[in-house]
């Protein structure tokens, strides 16, 4: 469930592009895959579930319920909402950090669809960095997902320098 807050924007994204290029076959062909997917992932976890918990059980469903819906993630432990700012994505980017602040993002930022995916992932990085910063309890690998393209980021600003 954690790393659907990733990937939702990229999808919808994907999504909105193969609609807004009117190519409804790849759009269709899209959503049936993601489907299929989604079908397979959910049945090969229920099954997995079963073989180990010895009765039918959505672990997923039991994440989101103990820490969202109950409120019991606090029990692990409890953080600032800047956490991830001050201390998360320093820890994590290391030396990088300061490269970030030298990527041209205007040059990423064209109407094209190069543009168009470089805006999805860098809206996937905040929305991800900004929803697990509401959140009591924060771990690193909450936001792991955000590391590769924060990388590729960090190495075109380190170009730069």
């Amino acid at each position: 469930p954690t790393a659907a807050v990733t990937l939702l924007p990229l999808w919808i994204t994907s999504m909105m592009m193969a609609a807004k290029q009117r190519t409804f076959s790849d759009l269709r062909w899209s959503l049936l895959v993601t489907v299929i997917l989604l079908a397979l992932g959910l049945l090969g976890t229920l099954i997995v579930d079963r073989i180990f918990y010895g009765e039918w059980t959505l672990t997923m469903w039991n994440f989101v319920k103990f820490n969202l819906v109950e409120g019991n993630s606090a029990l692990y432990g409890t953080h600032p909402p800047w956490f991830y700012l001050v201390e998360g994505l320093p820890a994590m980017l290391g030396t990088m950090l300061p490269c970030l602040f030298f990527a041209d993002y205007r040059l990423k930022m064209k109407h094209d669809s190069c543009g168009a995916r470089f805006q999805a992932v860098l809206l996937a990085i905040i929305l991800t960095i900004v929803i697990y910063s509401f959140t009591a309890h924060k771990e690193l690998r909450f936001i792991l997902p955000c590391m590769p393209p924060l990388m590729v980021l960090a190495g075109e600003g380190l170009c730069r320098c």
